[in-house]
């Protein structure tokens, strides 16, 4: 595949899972833990169109995802989340949007990364 076109790019954020923390409230634990995850970072890559019925299916049958995004690079791994088509996570107004992807696999090559993602529905 080479490299990858510069011009096929499109934005999109991604954090990195960072841990769980257990909730502290008036200096006692609660039993409740919090999912962290490092600020969004922003890139750009080529994410493919909603997958339909197309015949190339690089992660294969059983895997449930909606899209491919093709980099040449990344640290992006299983437990990442993503902000696609949404505009940045973090608006100037600091209200954080839901993100609305998450990584069902990751295949790395010599030269490139392929990421399957599957949307999730904001709750």
């Amino acid at each position: 595949m080479g490299r990858l076109s510069e011009i096929n790019k499109q934005p999109f954020w991604y954090a990195q899972y960072l841990g769980k923390e257990e909730i502290v409230e008036e200096g006692l634990d609660t039993g409740v833990w919090e999912v962290k995850y490092s600020a969004p970072i922003a890139v750009k890559a080529n994410i493919s169109p909603n997958r339909g019925d197309s015949s190339a299916q690089p992660f294969g049958d059983l895997l449930d995802y909606d899209r491919v995004i093709m980099m040449n690079e990344s640290e992006i791994n299983e437990q990442t989340i993503l902000w696609i088509d949404t505009g940045s996570p973090a608006p100037d107004d600091d209200a954080v949007i839901a993100h609305n992807y998450i990584v069902r696999a990751v295949a790395r090559s010599l030269n490139n990364v392929s990421i399957a993602i599957k949307r999730v529905v904001a709750g």
